[in-house]
Formats: C-alpha cells, structure tokens, sequence
C-alpha cells in the first residue's frame, strides 16, 4: 500500500510539473491579430515551444508545419518556420520556468526567457537582456479549438530540434 501511495503521489507531481505543456496562442504586440500557434511541450524534464501554425495578417492560416511554406531565413539552413523550436531549456523554479532561452524568427536574435502561467492557463512569456525585456500574453488553446489544419497535431513524440542563428 505504501509503495502505491509513492507512485500516485510521483505521478501527481510530475503531472503539475508540467501543467505548462499545451497549445498557445500568440498575438502581434502592434495589431493585437493572432500571429501564431506554438506547442509548449516537455522532454527530458525541459520545456520547449515549437511553432506549428502561423497566420497571415487577416487572421487567415498561412502556413503550418504540416505544409511548411515559410523559411526562417535568420537561421542556419534556412529551416520552415513552423516546426521551429523557438522556446528551448526551460526549466521549473517554483511558479516559473527559467534557465532558457527564447528566440525571435523574424529577427534571429536569441534572448534569456522566463515563463509563468495564470490561473486561466494562458501563459506569460518574457524575453530579455540583463534586466531589460518584454512580456507576452500567450493565450491558451484547448486541443479541440485547434484550427483544422492543425487538429491531428500532438507533441508527445516531438524531440528538441535547436538551431543556431545565423
């Protein structure tokens, strides 16, 4: 009995650990339009962000990494845009996650990053330099709201997949 109470209490912890995993949101700080959908997931006790959806300036879906249209051209290699890890490292402390790294696609510029979620799920990600950075609403999205073009999409099997900037 004792060893079954170890076991569901380990799997209760590593479950809340990371309660972050999920789909988000992303929204342009200047339109206030969603810009992109990102999977946080876990592996190997780190957290991570991929890009798996991108829209175009209507709201409309412009590419997804099912189709992989657009080039992340501030990387080595040129790799898609979607299926790019942009969040990577992340690690738990306390109510945040820290000791990663996050990168802008659009611009190759690569900043510290720390996250916390609210209550509602979404989540607050915020890059910086030094003590100087910027705060982002991600909003969160439940697997069954995902656009159509996205709806199959899981990220148990997703493994880190860093590249450098140019």
């Amino acid at each position: 009995m004792k060893k079954l109470i170890m076991v569901i209490l380990t799997l209760l912890i590593s479950v809340n650990a990371y309660a972050i995993t999920g789909f988000y949101k992303t929204i342009d700080d200047e339109t206030g339009k969603p810009k992109s959908i990102v999977a946080v997931y876990e592996n190997n006790s780190k957290v991570y962000g991929r890009i798996i959806l991108i829209y175009d300036e209507d709201g409309k879906v412009k590419d997804t990494i099912n189709e992989k249209k657009l080039v992340a051209d501030k990387f080595k290699g040129d790799p898609s845009m979607c299926g790019l890890d942009i969040i990577y490292d992340m690690k738990k402390d306390g109510n945040e996650y820290k000791g990663g790294k996050i990168t802008d696609p659009k611009k190759g510029k690569t900043y510290t990053c720390v996250m916390w979620s609210e209550p509602n799920r979404d989540l607050n990600v915020r890059g910086k330099i030094g003590p100087f950075g910027r705060t982002q609403k991600w909003i969160w999205i439940e697997k069954k709201d995902l656009p159509k073009e996205i709806s199959k999409i899981t990220f148990d099997k997703f493994t880190p997949s860093i590249i450098s900037t140019k």
